[in-house]
C-alpha cells in the first residue's frame, strides 16, 4: 500500500509541476487535435503494456518514474476494469506554452481518467491516472 501511495504521489508531483488552472486557459496556444492524438497514442501504449515507449515520450522527470511504476499503476487501476473499449471525452488547459489534457478511457467495467501534460515540443511532462467513479 505504501508503494502504491508513493507511486501516486510521485506521479501527482510530476503532474503538479506542469498543471495549469482554467482561469489562465488559452485555447489558441496549442493544436487540440494534436494533443488528443498524443494522449490517445499514450493510452493505447499503456493498454498494450508498452511502458518504455510511454516513458520515451517523456521529460527527464517523467522517465525517472520507471516502467515498473507505470505497470503498477495499470495493474492497480486499469487491469481490474477489463478490456479497453474507447476513448471518451476530454478537456484541455493551456498555460505558458504547456498543455494539460484530462481524457477518459472507457473499459468494459469502468472508466479511467488520464491526465497528461506536454510542453511546447510535445514532450510529456506529467502523467497521472485515476478511476472515474
Amino acid at each position: 500500500m505504501k508503494k502504491i501511495l508513493s507511486i501516486c504521489l510521485c506521479l501527482g508531483l510530476l503532474l503538479g509541476v506542469s498543471a495549469c488552472s482554467k482561469q489562465d486557459s488559452k485555447k489558441d496556444d496549442y493544436d487540440e487535435e494534436k494533443v488528443v492524438a498524443l494522449a490517445t497514442d499514450i493510452i493505447n501504449e499503456m493498454n498494450n503494456g508498452e511502458y518504455q515507449k510511454v516513458l520515451d515520450r517523456g521529460s527527464k522527470d517523467v522517465k525517472s518514474v520507471g516502467t515498473d511504476a507505470l505497470k503498477e499503476g495499470m495493474d492497480t487501476y486499469v487491469t481490474p476494469l477489463g478490456i479497453f473499449k474507447k476513448i471518451g471525452e476530454h478537456d484541455c488547459i493551456a498555460k505558458d506554452g504547456n498543455v494539460t489534457i484530462g481524457i477518459i478511457a472507457e473499459y468494459e467495467k469502468g472508466k479511467v481518467q488520464y491526465t497528461l501534460s506536454f510542453d511546447q515540443d510535445d514532450v510529456m511532462t506529467g502523467i497521472y491516472m485515476k478511476p472515474v467513479k
